[in-house]
């Protein structure tokens, strides 16, 4: 029977994600009747220990019997883990970055097999092309846009503008999606009835990706909870000249810039890029 197991984010003290969830853990273990689930003992995991046990996994240190074992990220050493496994994590070597090359001696060392879920691809049956299985989706969308609004209040604060964006609380600090919405939409109201401080340039947000990306959608679900008005790169000289001194600004405004608006061939060519 396949034994599977959680390994414990070490790499960065921020990072709660797990590879699997409590109720995906069940689901494994229903689904191949023996199997069995190991999770490392973890403390400022999203999901607590608890939790898992509930579901019917084995909350453990020992991590030796297990067939495959998952992360998110690199774990900050391979010291202490055990040799001749399967781990999956985002590895970060496949582009022979120097920061990361001796985390791939550490994988040769120790006859591990990895595998990098930034290599997990599937032919696009559209397309034809290969396609990452495991990417940046949605959620990124929407957990960088919560974050990137208390972002932008601190900044403007040193620059002597006080704005409803600073006390929009990062996206970490919201239990659920629903309660962060909630904050947002709330700020978003103090904008519409309060006004950002008259004479502040106008906050212009750039979102790129376009309809079809999966960042893209979750950047709009989270903007569109602001009173907002959509406008073209063209348009943006005009948007700044208008801008009032002495009165509030009520709204914010967005931006969805396409190829042509952020790059120029280097051939000095006009045609579009394939």
């Amino acid at each position: 029977p396949l034994t599977l197991a959680i390994l414990r984010e070490s790499y960065d003290k921020w990072e709660r994600r797990a590879p699997l969830t409590p109720s995906q853990c069940e689901e494994v273990m229903q689904s191949f009747p023996g199997s069995r689930v190991l999770v490392q003992p973890s403390s400022h995991r999203i999901f607590s220990d608890t939790a898992y046990e509930r579901a019917g996994a084995f909350v453990q240190e020992d991590l030796s019997s297990a067939d495959v074992i998952l992360g998110v990220k690199r774990p900050r050493s391979l010291e202490a883990l055990p040799s001749d496994k399967t781990f999956m994590f985002f590895s970060h070597v496949i582009k022979g970055q120097p920061e990361n090359m001796g985390l791939l001696q550490d994988v040769l060392d120790k006859r591990i097999q990895l595998i990098d879920y930034e290599k997990i691809a599937i032919q696009n049956p559209e397309t034809g092309k290969e396609q990452r299985l495991v990417a940046f989706g949605k959620y990124a969308g929407l957990a960088a846009t919560i974050d990137s609004f208390s972002i932008l209040g601190q900044r403007l604060l040193q620059q002597s503008w006080s704005t409803p964006f600073l006390n929009c609380p990062p996206s970490i600090y919201h239990s659920t999606l629903s309660e962060a919405k909630h904050s947002v939409s709330q700020m978003g109201q103090r904008i519409a009835s309060d006004g950002l401080p008259p004479g502040m340039p106008p906050v212009i947000f750039g979102m790129t990706g376009g309809p079809r990306g999966n960042v893209y959608q979750g950047v709009r679900e989270i903007f569109d909870l602001l009173p907002h008005e959509i406008v073209q790169v063209s348009d943006l000289p005009q948007v700044i000249a208008e801008a009032s001194s002495t009165q509030s600004e009520h709204k914010v405004y967005g931006v969805v810039p396409e190829m042509k608006d952020i790059y120029v061939r280097s051939d000095g060519q006009s045609s579009a890029f394939d």
